[in-house]
């Protein structure tokens, strides 16, 4: 083998080692990538259900207001 043979094939199994390292690199990532989603599709699914929850409360305090009015109004009159 010549010297230039031996330094290309150097250069051969450095490039491939890189590409592994990129390979798995890639694939590392990728998988974080997929976690990040999850945990933010769950974030939401909770954020969504916090929020259908206060509209609720809301809804509540509505009718308890109403309530309060009607019974001033009825106490109003009784007077």
């Amino acid at each position: 083998m010549s010297f230039l043979d031996i330094i290309l094939t150097g250069a051969l199994i450095a490039e491939s080692v890189l590409l592994i390292l990129l390979v798995h690199f890639y694939k590392t990532e990728k998988e974080k990538v997929q976690i990040e989603k999850t945990k933010r599709a769950e974030d939401k699914e909770y954020i969504d259900i916090f929020i259908e929850h206060l509209e609720k409360r809301a809804e509540t305090y509505e009718i308890l207001l109403e309530f309060k009015r009607i019974l001033e109004e009825a106490y109003k009159d009784a007077i």
